[in-house]
């Protein structure tokens, strides 16, 4: 509801030595103008927000341990926490404070950590997975209130952790393809974020990479995702969302000059 995020970041890279690595960098975060929603305010009526751009920059750090000859990499990643600011234009409908005001609007970033880690289990097949835990319960979607020192706090987002497991293979030296699970686990699913309605989620991907010439490929990816049954309770004003299922496909044609 608070519109797509446009991620983008810069590392750099240090070899400590043949096997160990350390990396440190920038990641920049932008959302989008236009973006919209409308939620109940106790007292208040029906408030609808609609929100500007807005950017934010958080620090990434990490260590890695390689072994080339049985194309092993094991990773630690950490990326830090931040906020981002956006100029907000909002309505109050239906209460004693009815009519347009303008505010500004906090959208917290949590932190996380993430382990990657990857390994050659037999000629030209690879084992890979991650598991990543993230903290949010302290970083939340705040909206401005026209009373003086007041805000509405619209998302109630928790710390969580997924994990992901999956082998890939090559096939000839034109196509390979991989297979992986995510899992996500259950989380308030009685009391979940009007801004993010969803519980568990368990996912299936597939993917496959085809080199049609030197300096061409062709990716391809498809992930079906089941979501786990969640409730929204804002007082006066709930909604279930009951194992809902998503579908995305994706395809990616690369040239290198």
């Amino acid at each position: 509801p608070y519109g797509s995020r446009i991620a983008s970041t810069v590392t750099y890279a240090h070899q400590l030595g043949d096997n160990l690595s350390v990396m440190a960098g920038l990641k920049a975060l932008k959302s989008d103008t236009g973006a919209s929603v409308t939620v109940p305010i106790p007292d208040l009526g029906l408030a609808n927000y609609t929100v500007d751009s807005g950017t934010a920059t958080v620090g990434v750090y990490g260590i890695a341990y390689e072994r080339p000859d049985i194309a092993l990499r094991v990773e630690l990643v950490s990326e830090g926490e931040g906020e981002m600011s956006l100029d907000t234009a909002y309505a109050l409908i239906g209460g004693a404070a009815d009519g347009n005001y303008n505010g500004s609007s906090k959208i917290g970033i949590g932190d996380s950590m993430t382990l990657n880690f990857q390994s050659g289990i037999a000629a030209n097949t690879l084992l890979f997975g991650s598991i990543r835990n993230s903290r949010w319960q302290n970083n939340q979607v705040i909206a401005p209130l026209p009373i003086p020192g007041s805000s509405a706090t619209l998302s109630d987002f928790g710390d969580g952790e997924s994990y992901t497991i999956g082998v890939g293979r090559k096939f000839s030296e034109t196509v390979s393809a991989s297979v992986s699970t995510f899992y996500d686990p259950s989380s308030g699913c009685d009391d979940a974020s009007a801004l993010s309605p969803v519980c568990e989620n368990r996912s299936i991907s597939l993917g496959a990479k085809i080199s049609l010439a030197d300096n061409m490929n062709l990716n391809l990816g498809t992930t079906w995702s089941r979501r786990g049954t969640a409730t929204v309770d804002m007082g006066s004003v709930s909604a279930t969302t009951n194992n809902s299922v998503v579908t995305s496909l994706g395809a990616k044609l690369s040239y290198k000059f």
